[in-house]
């Protein structure tokens, strides 16, 4: 309790009632947000004194940050939820941080080319450097969503050798070799780290469980994006498979691989709402990714082939992009859609 008193400034409103509702669901994810920035980023010296902002006197966070609570209970999404919390505390913790612990959390909070604009603009470490493992580990995290797949693991490579002990830097050269399908030698190392896991509760939720000590970035032995999404292609009970996928969403909505992927699973199974909403909220948000464009493109051209009914905005500036990059589907995984009558209709719900 301690240490919780130490970095949340106490775990009570003091006269007042005890937190219930949205308020104690808001210190929950900010907890939760502190652990996972501090892990995210690479800054274990992180601490956020909460403060009520009239008396300075220690408060819960609802209290503490009454701004951030109001903005909180508009987004409806976790990962958003938790965007806000790190952006919260890297304006907080900004000036103490090395550049590439800043680079972490901007890609964390799907801002890879800021993350790479402020590692472009900076001396780059000798490779005997204390911190150059982690300098070179935060390039490659920031070219894989922009989809720089070659640069990234030309940056993967150095820093594993550099830390060959560091697990989060061993996943991240395993995600680049799977991405430049180097699949064999990405496997043995996601084996390799799944051997060194201590173990699972035998009495615990199979798949809470399963999320716990494989996939979460807190406690996981293996928090990877690339190996979550070939976990749950294998679950074939349906309520634990949507119950492993709703939980490395959240965890793993930083990486496109994953939301493209997890689209062409909701498209495979025939939940074609949720399929099509989660690759156009994609697109919309990171207009560079080439596979999802088109197949994205490829639900337009079944429901919508004349490009004036369906969101005609989006397919305009969608056809235009594909158009002025040459993008064709040469090398790609095209999307497997159970289209069925074809009278479907997507909406924008379940992104």
């Amino acid at each position: 309790m301690s240490l919780f008193r130490k970095l949340f400034g106490g775990g009570s409103d003091g006269p007042h009632r005890e937190p219930i509702g949205d308020e104690a669901r808001f210190i929950a994810e900010f907890r939760a947000a502190v652990e996972n920035f501090i892990i995210i980023s690479g800054f274990p010296q992180f601490q956020f004194d909460l403060l009520h902002p009239i008396t300075l006197e220690p408060a819960p966070a609802h209290r503490a940050l009454p701004r951030a609570f109001r903005e909180w209970k508009e987004i409806h999404s976790p990962w958003d939820r938790r965007a806000l919390f790190l952006h919260l505390f890297l304006e907080s913790a900004h000036d103490a941080m090395r550049p590439w612990q800043i680079a972490n959390i901007l890609t964390a909070v799907r801002r890879p080319n800021d993350a790479l604009r402020l590692l472009d603009g900076i001396p780059e470490p000798m490779p005997e450097a204390p911190d150059y493992a982690h300098h070179a580990a935060a390039f490659a995290r920031a070219y894989i969503p922009l989809e720089q797949f070659t640069a990234a693991l030309n940056w993967a490579r150095p820093a594993a050798a550099a830390a060959p002990d560091d697990r989060g830097i061993r996943v991240v050269l395993a995600d680049t070799l799977a991405l430049n399908g180097c699949r064999a030698e990405a496997f043995t190392i996601y084996t390799e780290l799944l051997r060194r896991n201590a173990g699972e509760d035998a009495d615990a939720d199979p798949i809470d469980e399963m999320f716990r000590s494989q996939f979460s970035r807190e406690e996981g032995a293996v928090p990877s994006p690339i190996f979550a999404i070939e976990m749950g292609e294998r679950i074939s009970e349906r309520s634990w498979a949507a119950e492993f996928w709703r939980k490395t969403e959240i965890e793993f909505y930083d990486s496109p691989y994953f939301r493209m992927h997890h689209a062409y699973h909701l498209g495979r199974i025939g939940e074609m709402n949720q399929s099509f909403a989660k690759l156009a909220a994609l697109v919309e948000e990171m207009p560079w990714l080439r596979e999802a464009s088109l197949n994205l493109l490829r639900y337009f051209e079944h429901f919508d082939p004349a490009g004036d009914t369906l969101l005609p905005e989006l397919q305009a500036t969608l056809r235009r992009t594909i158009a002025e990059r040459g993008w064709t589907t040469e090398g790609m995984t095209p999307i497997e859609i159970a289209f069925g009558t074809g009278t479907w209709r997507p909406g924008h719900g379940g992104r």
